[in-house]
């Protein structure tokens, strides 16, 4: 083999190697999106479910003192 076909060879390892990496890193990419709306929403729930059990015991304690 010549020099210049080694060189070949070896870059077109190299880009297999470094396509592979991106699609991992995207994925893992993606997954931190996903994690981070999902946590986002939950959050949002349960300061909204906190909100809700706060009222009712307000509502509660001023039915008690009418």
């Amino acid at each position: 083999m010549t020099k210049i076909q080694v060189h070949k060879d070896r870059d077109e390892k190299e880009q297999v190697v470094f396509n592979q990496s991106m699609k991992v890193l995207e994925r893992l990419m993606a997954h931190e999106k996903k994690m981070n709306e999902f946590m986002t929403i939950k959050c949002n729930d349960r300061a909204q479910f906190k909100m809700q059990e706060a009222n009712k015991i307000e509502r509660g304690f001023a039915a008690k003192s009418d």
